[in-house]
């Protein structure tokens, strides 16, 4: 007895059979990339350097980095210290570095001789005044913060640091302090030579003691 074999309607599709243009399972069409392959020949990856691109410079293991003469008064080692971190922290170069304190001194001297222009205008300070009151100001520095005190030069610097030397606010109250201590100091030599000279406190505060 002859076997008849059954074949299946036209158009359909016997189990396992690929239909036409159908790619089989995980066949890798031409071109196509697999997963987590490398890509194409010249394809940059995110992140990845192009052939020829300069690398951004790293922080140098040791920063040499020095006070422009034209800032001296406004810069000093621990504005160095400060710039230094931020310029490792940011990866620059030690010339990036040099040039950010340059720039941070030229903005300050800028500032301070700002404040001389101001001071120069005021009117109760400046004009044919602004000797005195540099004097005087000077000489209330000289009475709290005299020549050879361990924290003169700390005080100077910080007014500098901030460009606040020149600055009217700052330069008149010294001026009113030196005054005020200039006024106490004459009447003190007005009341006799045999009178107990004041400290730099009483001159400028009155004598606690008589409170």
């Amino acid at each position: 007895m002859a076997v008849v074999e059954e074949k299946p309607p036209a158009g359909e599709q016997k189990p396992g059979e690929q239909k036409p243009g159908e790619q089989p399972v995980g066949e890798q069409k031409p071109g196509e990339q697999k997963p987590g392959e490398q890509g194409k020949e010249g394809e940059q990856k995110p992140g990845e350097q192009k052939p020829g691109e300069q690398k951004p410079p790293s922080a140098p293991e040791k920063y040499a980095l020095t006070i422009p003469d034209d800032v001296k008064d406004f810069v000093d080692a621990d504005v160095l210290g400060s710039v230094e971190g931020m310029a490792r922290k940011a990866g620059w170069s030690n010339e990036e570095a040099q040039a950010a304190v340059a720039e941070h001194g030229r903005l300050l001297r800028e500032a301070n001789d700002g404040f001389l222009t101001q001071l120069k205008a005021d009117p109760d300070y400046g004009g044919e005044k602004l000797v005195e009151t540099q004097r005087l100001a000077k000489s209330a520095i000289d009475l709290l913060r005299p020549e050879g005190h361990p924290r003169r030069e700390a005080f100077i610097r910080a007014v500098n640091r901030v460009a606040a030397g020149n600055h009217p606010e700052v330069v008149s109250f010294l001026a009113d302090l030196g005054r005020r201590a200039a006024e106490d100091s004459i009447g003190q030599q007005a009341g006799g030579a045999g009178g107990k000279k004041k400290t730099a406190e009483e001159a400028l505060y009155g004598d606690s003691s008589k409170k």
